[in-house]
């Protein structure tokens, strides 16, 4: 068991007579005492306009006792997710990460107090589906250790493989942190890993159809029949093998039959991946059904095989294509982690590609159907 200081900044007691300025000062003394006694963990909680807590700016106090310490690790507590730009958060934490050495351990809420949102003109009941697209943009941009999955590089029907192969994604984690906890969830959190595999596969196949798909836009068979058709009219008699007509008539039956090997390529790859996709979004359904109602671990043994199958069928398909089209194509890579290097995936963020960020605009105040809930804490985090 590791002990931390955990504070959410209240300073409404009767008889009170510390201000905010002061307690912000002495919960950040605080921390730093913490830090001397060796606990393990310094969480700042954040509230605004001073409806419980004093402290709007948890990543600001972690600065300043992360600029004094070596070894007590930083976290919020939480961060209000629906009251930020999530591309910030990202930048912010990913920034305290570096210079801190690696000692975020961030974690995200929604919060509860309607006034905490009035003022800044976010809609209270859509934050939690607020929060869901703000916490997949920080999820794609802190697991973009190289190339970053983006549909919107892509023409469709490859944009909306990748498209339906994400969302299968998301549904799935989500159901693996709403599962029980213990062997279940761990067995889910492994399937999870190959479910990932292949929905990076299915980029890196979307991305050599989209490949095929501009080659073989190059070449204009309408054209090349009919020059074909009027080199062949100069001479109604086979033409002598060499010569120049002959040479000619080869070379335009060469570039046609090069288009017509890619119009096979391309819808042979096409419907392959629309099944493999569909295949996808059936297992990550029963891996919903199954996190929760499975009684035990062997409930997730076919669907396990199954996965495998997929993912296994996904990179044969993959490896074809490589032979196929260069080998560039095929090239994502990259290692995760929680909060990465800054600069992995999140400097330099193009606005123009925000959406490819999450299925929808980050930044964006949509509507949702969900009654929000209590805060909850980012997966994976804590």
């Amino acid at each position: 068991m590791e002990f931390g200081y955990f504070t959410l900044s209240d300073n409404h007691y009767e008889g009170n007579t510390r201000d905010a300025n002061t307690f912000v000062k002495d919960l950040t003394a605080e921390a730093l005492y913490a830090d001397q006694l060796g606990m393990h963990s310094a969480w700042i909680g954040e509230h605004h306009f001073n409806s419980l807590g004093v402290n709007s700016s948890p990543e600001m106090v972690l600065a300043y006792i992360a600029a004094l310490t070596k070894h007590i690790r930083l976290a919020p507590a939480v961060t209000v997710l629906p009251l930020h730009n999530p591309i910030r958060v990202a930048e912010q934490w990913a920034t305290l990460d570096l210079l801190s050495g690696g000692r975020v351990d961030f974690a995200a809420g929604r919060g509860y107090d309607r006034r905490e949102y009035l003022p800044f003109g976010i809609s209270f009941e859509d934050n939690q589906s607020i929060f869901d697209e703000g916490r997949e943009v920080l999820r794609n941009l802190w697991n973009s250790g190289g190339e970053r999955i983006d549909p919107f590089r892509l023409q469709d029907p490859w944009r909306t493989f990748v498209w339906e192969a994400r969302r299968s994604q998301r549904r799935f984690h989500d159901a693996t942190h709403r599962a029980r906890k213990g062997p279940l969830q761990e067995r889910l959190n492994a399937i999870g890993g190959r479910i990932d595999t292949a929905v990076a596969e299915c980029w890196r196949i979307a991305q050599a159809g989209h490949a095929l798909s501009d080659a073989r836009a190059a070449i204009d068979v309408a054209d090349l029949t009919g020059d074909l058709a009027a080199v062949s009219a100069e001479q109604p008699t086979p033409p002598e093998p060499g010569s120049r007509l002959a040479r000619t008539i080869a070379a335009l039956e060469a570039q046609l039959a090069t288009a017509r090997r890619l119009d096979e390529t391309i819808t042979d790859t096409r419907e392959r991946l629309q099944l493999l996709d569909a295949r996808l979004g059936e297992a990550v359904t029963r891996a919903i059904e199954l996190s929760a109602r499975a009684q035990g671990t062997e409930d997730l043994t076919s669907l396990d095989s199954d996965v495998d199958d997929l993912v296994g069928e996904m990179e044969s398909l993959r490896q074809a294509l490589d032979e196929t089209t260069p080998a560039s194509l095929g090239a994502m890579g990259g290692a995760t982690s929680r909060i990465p290097d800054l600069g992995a995936g999140i400097d330099g963020v193009d606005p123009a590609d925000l959406d490819a960020l999450g299925d929808t605009a980050p930044v964006r105040d949509p509507r949702a159907e969900e009654d929000p809930g209590p805060g909850q804490a980012m997966p994976g985090t804590g």
